[in-house]
């Protein structure tokens, strides 16, 4: 049994698989060395790989426009990170820094996702693809309230909302009252409020009273796109 085939079968995720199938996944893995300091990858990155921790210490991190640094998990040795779920082209959420020299066994996403597809059945890779989808939505519900500050939460969360009612006129109104979206957006409501009153002078929010909130969809979409470009341009 080659190392990586013998590495392979110590990590928990993949310890019940038979030795036919770590030998067929074996065959698509590489060891490579990290030495302490040292980048693996950079958030925004295309996401090439999956990655499994032999020896050492990753830290996973995102950095906000202004440099501040948040740090999102420590893998140890036999954990892994970087699942592909989809077979689209996806970019890296996070950094990764080694800690210490580190060995890591990476795999091709493509190669992943097609092993994963040949073990499970399709509703079980949906299944995952959901519980998957919601960690990352809770993810970059924290990185906004590490990162933003409350006006730009609020308004994402308004983008939010107008997201899932789908419209297709550019005037819409949400039906969500001052405490939900001050709930989502990790305020008080009086913020909100307030924050309204900064919107209307720009034109976005047209009236909060009590039949709803009334946007003009485009408006709200241009500072949206204007708060992400800001982000974008720190990596």
């Amino acid at each position: 049994m080659n190392e990586i085939i013998y590495s392979l079968k110590n990590f928990p995720c993949l310890s019940t698989l038979d030795d036919e199938k770590l030998i067929m996944l074996s065959e698509k893995a590489v060891l490579v060395s990290v030495n302490k300091n040292k980048l693996l990858f950079s958030e925004s990155e295309p996401s090439e790989y999956f990655y499994l921790l032999k020896e050492g210490l990753i830290k996973l991190f995102k950095t906000s426009s202004s440099g501040k640094e948040l740090t999102v998990s420590i893998i140890s040795v036999n954990d892994y990170f970087c699942m592909p779920m989809y077979e689209e082209k996806q970019t890296y959420h996070v950094s990764a820094l080694a800690l210490e020299d580190s060995l890591v066994i990476k795999i091709r996403s493509n190669d992943m996702h097609s092993f994963l597809t040949s073990l499970l059945s399709e509703t079980g890779m949906k299944i995952i693809r959901i519980l998957c989808d919601k960690i990352n939505d809770l993810a970059r519900k924290l990185e906004c309230l590490a990162f933003k500050d409350v006006e730009e939460r609020i308004v994402d969360t308004l983008k939010e909302f107008v997201d899932r009612g789908q419209y297709m006129e550019n005037i819409v109104t949400i039906q969500v009252t001052h405490r939900e979206i001050a709930s989502q957006a990790c305020t008080v409501r009086e913020v909100v409020s307030r924050t309204f009153s900064k919107l209307k002078e720009k034109g976005i929010v047209l009236n909060s009273g009590g039949k709803g909130i009334t946007l003009d969809r485009d408006k709200l979409s241009l500072i949206c796109n204007k708060q992400n470009e800001l982000s974008d341009n720190s990596h």
